[in-house]
């Protein structure tokens, strides 16, 4: 089984819901409570356009890019070690 949870374009909004994050007038995702956007796994806030999924067990973002997609297969790479 995959530990990874990708998703089409036009459910991105949906899925940010079941999290209780939402997008702000700039396009960046944040959530609802605090308002405050969220990181990605770089630390950067980040934008729904940029946003292609999240790592499973955790609330952490996933950023379009190879660098994102590396690092996320190294971390995955060491937890099965």
């Amino acid at each position: 089984m995959s530990k990874i949870i990708t998703f089409e374009k036009n459910t991105k909004e949906d899925i940010l819901d079941l999290f209780d994050c939402a997008v702000d007038a700039d396009g960046y995702i944040i959530e609802k409570q605090s308002g405050q956007k969220v990181p990605s796994s770089d630390g950067e806030p980040l934008e729904l356009k940029d946003f292609v999924g999240l790592k499973k067990g955790s609330l952490v973002f996933i950023r379009t890019g190879i660098n994102s997609v590396i690092e996320l297969a190294d971390t995955i790479q060491d937890n099965n070690q």
